[in-house]
């Protein structure tokens, strides 16, 4: 390989952990839990009062959607949105993944940020472009199906009060595997260029 390909190679993969590392937005939202339903709700040792923050991760690249079953559907209209829960061991009977902005036909930001045991759902008067760190979360809560001690199915909610934004940030909480791999790679032909150069001279 000529010195010329390899420097035009090397210029390529340097360039790719810029692209690994962009990421959609995360939102923080933190509330006071105001009521507890149901023992899954009751399991996650969770007290009336407690603050509590939740991540959301949204994605506004990819449409949202919504999982009846074992197929999952587009929700026409929004963007993807997920999150993890405290609600551990339940279920959805609707997998929520969107979000869905303040328009001429929705008077309300709407986001449904679903993961395999529950549902998380807020709303908003403020519209998805407009929220800033301090912004007012009209409504929060997190939703489950799930068995309880006497082996009956029953719904459990966690339900939050005085929410608001605390954090908006476009960087991902952790380095993504991909970005350091691509990292580890240019590194690599870095080296491997810098040793045959020395050895020439």
């Amino acid at each position: 390989m000529s010195k010329c390909v390899k420097i035009l190679v090397l210029m390529f993969v340097l360039s790719l952990p810029g692209y690994a590392f962009a990421s959609p937005v995360y939102l923080t939202l933190q509330g006071s839990l105001a009521s507890v339903t149901g023992s899954l709700a009751q399991k996650t040792g969770l007290n009336i009062g407690d603050i509590v923050k939740y991540q959301i991760m949204i994605d506004d690249t990819k449409v949202g959607t919504f999982t009846p079953g074992w197929w999952s559907m587009d929700k026409r209209g929004s963007m993807y949105a997920s999150s993890d829960g405290f609600l551990k061991g339940g279920y959805t009977n609707i997998k929520q993944n969107w979000l869905i902005d303040k328009n001429w036909g929705n008077n309300q930001l709407k986001i449904h940020a679903g993961n395999d045991e529950s549902n998380i759902y807020a709303t908003s008067d403020i519209s998805y472009n407009d929220l800033r760190r301090g912004s007012v979360i009209s409504s929060l809560s997190e939703q489950a199906l799930g068995y309880n001690y006497n082996g009956n199915m029953e719904f459990s909610k966690l339900n939050f009060k005085d929410v608001t934004v605390t954090n908006i940030s476009n960087t991902a909480p952790t380095p993504l595997p991909g970005a350091l791999l691509l990292m580890g790679g240019g590194l690599g032909l870095v080296g491997s260029i810098r040793r045959k150069f020395v050895k020439k001279i």
